[in-house]
């Protein structure tokens, strides 16, 4: 087949370079299918978050479904359980969070309150936070803490003290005797106790995937490309394709080629002159 100039001869078996292409197409699909996933995750977390708030009197069975949900608890501060998240900045300046126990009111329960940012000192301990005393009422948006690639677990967190370099409610579970809730309240800046709001939402990114695809949709154009460029050649011109040349030996010296009634050619040996 003649593209042009060039010569189609496709290569057989195909060459790895298709079965890259397949591969790469494969994983943009699936990149595809999981941005279709988070954009519908995003859609329902905002959804959440405007709900009105929610008022906490049990255990939450169901710690993903209020995930951004504004809820409201009713209890006391248990400042003997308090602890700081270090590597926290705000606004160039280092700090820490400050995560307050809160014993539910008229039950056994206890949930972790973010109660925000505060800077620390100059040699890396936290400034005063104050904390009010008695009953109080909170509301704040429900947080589910996530722990990083490499979790040193709960016999790592035995060492760490009251600074801690991140937090799980398992992790503070394996400490207490309490019955934590599986969700962190993270704190409205105008509630008791509030302290500088650093509010980090980690909501999904659909366009992350949609990026991720494109890479490996383009992978795949520039392999099919590369492998169709090897499959194309330009043919030699007629001048300058050499001559058949004739598959018959050359005969031997002093006898002449002559040809039989069968066409057949025979060598016969040359006759004397007289």
């Amino acid at each position: 087949m003649r593209i042009g100039p060039f010569e189609l001869r496709p290569r057989r078996p195909p060459s790895l370079l298709l079965s890259l292409a397949a591969v790469f197409i494969a994983l943009g699909v699936w990149q595809l299918y999981l941005a279709h996933e988070t954009a519908a995750l995003k859609q329902t977390l905002q959804a959440r978050a405007a709900m009105p708030p929610m008022k906490i009197k049990s255990f939450i069975e169901d710690p993903e479904g209020l995930r951004y949900r504004h809820i409201e608890v009713r209890g006391h501060y248990i400042p003997a359980g308090q602890l700081y998240i270090e590597g926290c900045r705000h606004e160039g300046r280092a700090g820490m969070h400050v995560i307050t126990p809160l014993a539910e009111e008229g039950s056994t329960r206890v949930m972790l309150v973010n109660r925000g940012w505060i800077p620390a000192n100059a040699d890396g301990t936290p400034t005063d936070a104050p904390m009010p005393k008695g009953p109080i009422y909170l509301r704040g948006e429900a947080q589910i803490p996530s722990s990083p690639a490499l979790d040193g677990g709960p016999e790592a967190a035995k060492t760490w003290g009251d600074r801690w370099p991140y937090l799980t409610v398992p992790l503070y579970q394996s400490r207490s005797d309490l019955a934590v809730q599986p969700v962190m309240l993270l704190l409205d800046p105008d509630q008791p106790g509030g302290l500088v709001c650093d509010r980090q939402r980690p909501m999904p990114n659909p366009w992350t995937h949609l990026g991720y695809a494109a890479q490996w949709l383009a992978l795949a154009l520039i392999a099919v490309l590369i492998r169709g460029r090897l499959n194309l050649h330009r043919p030699a011109p007629e001048d300058s394709r050499p001559e058949a040349s004739d598959p018959r030996p050359p005969p031997r010296p002093g006898k002449l080629p002559h040809t039989g009634h069968c066409g057949q050619m025979h060598d016969q040996k040359e006759r004397p002159q007289t």
